[in-house]
């Protein structure tokens, strides 16, 4: 049954992107396109066979429901919100911040489950509660995805470099442990 719903997840992340990349589906005006309908689809269900599983496994059934809605606001904006490259970021502001909106929902429904393992992992070693656990990986999942997203925009001011990288790489790394330290 595994082996099926990973076929099935695989198969819908390559034909989404293959509507989003190669036929384009956002260039298409009519909303009822058949290339549109099927991009609307995809967009729940990819996310859906790969993160409801794994929301189901780690023990928090609503990660799988919000992940699937975080991955198709992005597969949305990304597809479906128009942004006019030629006139500048001053002109995209609100494209843009959907997109890094909908990319920190995105990113922090991939760094969490991660997170959420490195802290299992840890935690076998020593007692920490199973709430603890989800709390823990869910401020290191919004925080890396913080920080990245915060690159991203650093990038698009022309601010970026790398000593900038490193000192909030440093900051949040302090921050998560001081965080620690508070629970031990």
């Amino acid at each position: 049954m595994l082996g099926l719903v990973v076929a099935l997840a695989a198969i819908s992340w390559v034909g989404l992107a293959w509507l989003l990349f190669r036929l384009n589906v956002g260039d298409y005006d009519d909303f009822w396109f058949g290339g549109r309908v099927l991009t609307y689809i995809l967009l729940l269900v990819a996310p859906a066979l790969t993160f409801v599983p794994l929301g189901r496994a780690i023990g928090m059934n609503w990660f799988g429901y919000w992940t699937v809605l975080s991955w198709a606001v992005f597969g949305f904006v990304l597809a479906f919100v128009p942004s006019d490259p030629q006139t500048g970021p001053g002109h995209n502001v609100v494209p843009l911040t959907l997109l890094l909106v909908s990319l920190f929902l995105v990113l922090v429904s991939v760094f969490m489950p991660l997170c959420y393992a490195l802290a299992t992992r840890f935690a076998r070693r020593q007692t920490m509660r199973p709430r603890r656990i989800y709390g823990r990986a869910w401020r290191e999942g919004i925080g890396l995805a913080g920080y990245v997203i915060l690159m991203a925009f650093l990038r698009s001011i022309g601010s970026l470099n790398s000593f900038n990288a490193l000192l909030l790489f440093l900051i949040l790394v302090v921050i998560e442990l001081l965080f620690l330290a508070r629970f031990r």
